[in-house]
């Protein structure tokens, strides 16, 4: 994490100045510099390519529990808490789909008011009909 800060911020300030800030050696961070990603993150990567490939084929619907189980039938060993990290670094969440919620209860034993109108709201004279919209108003913009 220093050394990725430092390659950073080299451009801004001399590499002997963010080591000594840092306190890391030198010779440290240019050992790091030639160094190639190491074996965990390049697998890491190819999990990972794996992981959004699942997630993208569920529609987003899946958490890592149901993730780690689609590669275990594949036949990839990771545990579920890797996928779970890989998951939130890719920032890949599950998206939970909304319950349905009856809003009418048209099963009723209640009286129902007779439609005396009939949509016929063209009258002949003032205060023969009466008319009211319950519609929710909307918002000026």
């Amino acid at each position: 994490m220093k050394f990725a800060f430092i390659a950073a911020e080299k451009a801004w300030a001399p590499v002997v100045v963010l080591c000594k800030v840092l306190e890391v050696s030198r010779s440290g961070f240019y050992a790091w510099e030639e160094r190639g990603p190491s074996t965990r993150s390049a697998e890491d990567e190819k999990l990972g390519v794996q992981i959004a490939a699942i997630h993208k084929a569920s529609g987003d619907r899946y958490g890592s529990p149901r993730v780690h189980a689609e590669l275990a039938a594949d036949g990839v060993a990771v545990s579920r808490k890797r996928v779970a990290r890989l998951m939130a670094e890719l920032g890949l969440e599950s998206c939970r789909k909304r319950r349905f919620k009856a809003t009418t209860d048209s099963k009723h034993n209640l009286p129902v008011a007779e439609n005396i109108l009939d949509r016929k709201f063209e009258v002949d004279a003032p205060n023969v009909a009466w008319v009211t919209d319950i519609s929710v108003p909307q918002k000026a913009a």
